[in-house]
């Protein structure tokens, strides 16, 4: 406990004295006694031009890229500040204090939803020609614009605007130093987070706003994003879906449980995927309507088609009204010819038209007695002649399904895939001519 305390006490006599012994080397090398740290350095043989800032960016990381992403680079700052004499060595200054008495600008991030920055990884140089160089390490939240209409064959572009934020472009002016932007490729390795890192762009333009002109650093880093794994997590097992909805087609038409388990067992399964897959991918286009939804949506159209015309086959077939008419059995037929006869004969006695009837009916018994080994066969053949008088308009639905739709589905794939081709060309066009 004791030993804490005494190194405590150490850096507190320890820290102060180094930073004062710096900020004395500082004052030294102060050529202006009026030096005014809120002032902006003034440059040109009268000092009235405005100064210049040389900005380079460092990318360290890139995490994980949605509709935003998160950056950690070294910003690094050039100016040149005249008020400094030449005649000191250079001093360099590094830590979380800097020396305060000098002129800073006043960089700052437009559109970014979170900054940080780290007081103990940063340093400034001051050099004996009275250049500055201040170097420090930031993370933010950049925001990224995905291609909707593409997902997930789009290009996302990640774009990063810094400005000042007092000084307009007359008095300070910013300018990219060098290549500008560097992303350090061995720490970045962007495969993991699904993507290709296609390049970048930079702009140097100035902003209005109200009555004043700002100038501003703008680039742009163009990420392409892996479609593999959605070609085999998503399109081909919808397409597969689709084509196992066909077998309806070819499944027993009187077999009706078998084609209704199927039916809704793969209307299920597309709901499921298509349901899945847009909330997957909210988070990457924010609720829009991708490539990817339209095919999902059209592939579980048609699997509700599928679904569709097995019940108009099935409805077709049970329909009562095209169940063929049963024929009479001769015994019957006899019987109401027997019935017939005896209810037309009134002037007749009872009794002879009852025996008359008694007679007729046991005829009619040895008849069907003699017939019995014949009846199974009749039977049979009864059967198919019922099946052959069915409506054949349900057998015309089912060929012409077995034909139409895959015939349709595959035009289909042809229109999607070829438009999407083109304007995934057009779209790495309008990339390589925004690119300096």
């Amino acid at each position: 406990m004791s030993n804490s305390i005494i190194l405590q006490i150490i850096l507190v006599l320890i820290i102060p004295s180094v930073y004062i012994c710096t900020f004395e080397r500082l004052n030294l090398r102060i050529n202006d006694t009026q030096y005014n740290r809120f002032e902006y350095p003034k440059l040109g043989k009268r000092n009235i031009s405005g100064g210049y800032v040389e900005v380079f960016i460092h990318v360290e990381s890139l995490r994980e890229i949605t509709s935003e992403t998160t950056l950690d680079f070294y910003l690094v700052q050039f100016w040149d500040d005249p008020r400094l004499t030449p005649r000191a060595e250079p001093l360099k200054v590094t830590g979380r204090i800097l020396p305060d008495n000098v002129w800073y600008p006043d960089t700052y991030f437009l559109l970014v939803r979170s900054l940080l920055y780290s007081p103990e990884e940063q340093y400034v140089v001051f050099s004996n020609n009275g250049s500055v160089e201040y170097n420090r390490k930031v993370r933010l939240k950049t925001p990224c614009s995905p291609n909707v209409i593409l997902f997930p064959f789009d290009v996302v572009t990640c774009t990063l605007v810094l400005s000042s934020f007092g000084y307009t472009s007359n008095e300070v002016s910013y300018r990219w130093k060098g290549e500008a932007i560097h992303i350090d490729e061995t720490n970045n390795n962007v495969d993991h987070l699904g993507f290709y890192l296609l390049g970048k762009s930079i702009q140097q333009y100035d902003i209005p706003y109200a009555d004043a002109k700002y100038s501003a650093l703008k680039t742009v880093v163009y990420l392409k994003r892996k479609f593999s794994a959605y070609l085999m997590q998503v399109y081909f097992p919808a397409a597969l879906i689709v084509i196992l909805s066909w077998t309806v087609f070819w499944i027993n038409l009187h077999a009706t449980p078998a084609r209704a388990s199927l039916g809704v067992t793969t209307v299920l399964t597309m709901l499921t995927l298509a349901t899945q897959s847009t909330s997957q991918n909210a988070k990457h286009v924010n609720g829009k309507v991708t490539a990817i939804d339209m095919y999902l949506w059209v592939c579980f159209v048609f699997v509700i088609f599928a679904m569709l015309e097995f019940a108009l086959s099935d409805f077709t077939i049970h329909n009562p009204k095209n169940e063929p008419k049963k024929k009479k059995s001769p015994r019957m037929e006899m019987r109401e010819t027997v019935m017939t006869f005896s209810s037309d004969d009134d002037d007749d006695d009872n009794d002879h038209s009852v025996l008359k009837n008694n007679s007729a009916l046991r005829d009619i018994e040895k008849m069907e007695n003699g017939k019995k080994s014949k009846r199974s066969c009749r039977k049979s053949r009864d059967k198919e002649s019922d099946k052959s008088e069915q409506p054949q308009c349900f057998g015309m639905i089912n060929n012409l399904a077995r034909v139409l739709f895959p015939l349709c589905f595959l035009v289909f794939n042809a229109l999607y895939w070829i438009t999407l081709l083109v304007l995934i060309h057009k779209n790495n066009l309008e990339i390589e001519s925004s690119k300096p």
